[in-house]
């Protein structure tokens, strides 16, 4: 835990913020953002709030198949909504650990196993954002070289993962253990890399289940249509009619904009990337701006909404009975 109290990560993560708020905000008129964001209706603003909810549901039912164990998705899914929380109020994201550390203290789970399938879980959001980047890049025909790059880029994930899975990858992977234990490495990394190596075997075990498989593409797909619908409704509420690519634009362009170090909520690089990915459809910085604040405002309140949710069902559930 005391990475995330990195003093030079945090610093960086807020200069991050900082420079890119100010790109973003730096010819807005506030006038017109706020008119737009009073302006938004607020049936369809409850319509996108519903899929962001939905969303976190589904990633904590992805991560619990993954997981591979008999977990209550009582504690999956309050692990995950704490993850998304300290992810908004904390610098470095340190959600993703919190979570893993939450759902540690709820179960018989060691790290190293809740670690790996965490970050399996991720590798399938990166796999999808690629995926997305991918078919974003295709649609403009100026950046031939972009194409190439992001095809490459996509055929050499999907390739790694499904290498990951295969005889090879067993074979890879035993190769990396023997070279762990040949002496070169300290004793504390060479526990750390067996224990990793040891997950990534039970989680490749695990998935050689054919149904196991088809229920993580499944939950996936849902994730990817509740991301999607989210963003979609959150135009309706806006008045625009955009084209259907446009919510993936936009979720791409923040997907990324999330990877670097950035302040609690993503603040400022959120803003940049709604402005940057609606630009492509003739938005403006104001009203883009606000998109970014009303989407930001949104999230949050739906990952509030999920852990009122989840603490009121475990208070009806301890009730006693009258």
């Amino acid at each position: 835990m005391k990475r995330l109290r990195h003093p030079l990560s945090i610093a960086l993560g807020v200069a991050i913020s900082l420079v890119s708020l100010w790109l973003a905000a730096r010819n807005i008129e506030w006038d017109h953002a706020a008119n737009a964001i009073r302006a938004v209706n607020a049936y369809e603003l409850t319509i996108a709030v519903i899929f962001l909810v939905s969303g976190i549901f589904m990633r904590a039912e992805r991560w619990r198949i993954i997981i591979s164990r008999p977990l209550g998705r009582n504690s999956v899914q309050w692990a995950t909504a704490i993850g998304f929380f300290f992810n908004y109020v904390y610098p470095a994201r340190a959600g993703d650990v919190i979570k893993i550390v939450s759902l540690k203290g709820s179960t018989q789970l060691g790290l190293t196993r809740l670690g790996v399938s965490a970050v399996m879980d991720r590798m399938i959001d990166m796999l999808v954002l690629l995926v997305g980047l991918t078919l974003l890049v295709s649609t403009v025909p100026s950046t031939g070289a972009g194409k190439t790059f992001f095809h490459i880029a996509l055929a050499a994930l999907v390739v790694l993962m499904f290498a990951a899975l295969s005889p090879a990858g067993e074979r890879f992977v035993a190769l990396v253990e023997r070279l762990l234990g040949d002496g070169r490495l300290t004793t504390g990394w060479r526990r750390l890399g067996h224990k990793a190596i040891e997950g990534f075997l039970t989680f490749r075990a695990e998935m050689a289940d054919g149904s196991r498989r088809m229920r993580v593409v499944g939950v996936s797909s849902l994730v990817i249509a509740a991301d999607y619908f989210s963003i979609f409704w959150l135009f309706q509420a806006f008045g625009w009619e955009l084209p259907l690519l446009a919510p993936v634009v936009v979720w791409v362009v923040i997907g990324m904009g999330a990877a670097l170090p950035s302040a609690p909520a993503g603040i400022g690089i959120h803003q940049l990337a709604c402005v940057i990915a609606l630009n492509i459809f003739g938005i403006g910085a104001a009203d883009a701006f606000a998109f970014s604040i009303v989407l930001q405002l949104g999230s949050f309140f739906a990952i509030l909404l999920v852990i009122l949710c989840l603490s009121a069902r475990q208070f009806i559930r301890k009730r006693p009975p009258t």
